[in-house]
């Protein structure tokens, strides 16, 4: 059977939680596969269903990535198998933008690529930690569902 995981904003998913500790990750869902460091320091995690992202400067989670291959839901929508997901995420959040081929969805704490596109090759969801994108907000309302 298919694990299924619920983005919960700012929160997590399933026992993945930002905040905790690379140490209490692993205690919840094992060692990884792949560990890698970017360029800011940040460690990078590689597991079957998901990917992880570390700070640079306390190892905690700030990040939990997804590809297609993965269930995962965020009020009830399955992200990868609705193909009005996009939309209907649009209409959730009042402050969403692209950047760096990323939908940024701020008021939902996620990031969609692929989607816009229409790329399924490159569908991808990440779920990040409160802040995570501040640094690159621009004015609000860049980017709006079409009517």
């Amino acid at each position: 059977m298919e694990q299924q995981l619920e983005i919960i904003s700012y929160v997590g998913a399933g026992p993945l939680l930002f905040g905790l500790t690379q140490t209490e990750v692993e205690g919840a869902v094992g060692q990884p596969l792949r560990m890698e460091v970017n360029n800011l320091g940040e460690k990078n995690a590689q597991y079957r269903a998901f990917s992880l992202r570390y700070s640079a400067t306390d190892s905690v989670l700030l990040e939990i990535g997804f590809t297609s291959s993965t269930n995962v839901m965020f009020r009830g929508l399955n992200l990868f198998r609705d193909p009005q997901a996009l939309r209907k995420l649009l209409h959730l959040d009042s402050y969403s933008y692209e950047c760096y081929g990323f939908i940024v969805l701020i008021d939902l704490g996620i990031t969609l690529t692929g989607f816009h596109d229409d790329d399924k090759a490159q569908m991808a969801v990440t779920a990040f930690a409160l802040g995570r994108w501040d640094g690159v907000k621009p004015e609000p309302g860049l980017l709006k569902p079409a009517e």
